[in-house]
């Protein structure tokens, strides 16, 4: 039997390890919970408007 870890961000959060990022993180084989830690909605916004932002400049 194999045993999934899933972490839960707090309200008003995101989990992230600077590549995964969401409110619920199925732990796959090979990752530790120690290796993802929270971050603001806002942050996770800020983060994706500039992934956005640098994808409209390459086209």
């Amino acid at each position: 039997m194999k045993t999934r870890i899933v972490l839960y961000a707090d309200e008003g959060k995101v989990l992230t390890n600077g590549e995964i990022y969401g409110k619920q993180i199925y732990l796959a084989e090979g990752l530790a919970e120690d290796g993802f830690y929270e971050i603001t909605d806002a942050e996770y916004q800020d983060i994706l408007k500039k992934a956005e932002d640098h994808i409209d400049a390459e086209y």
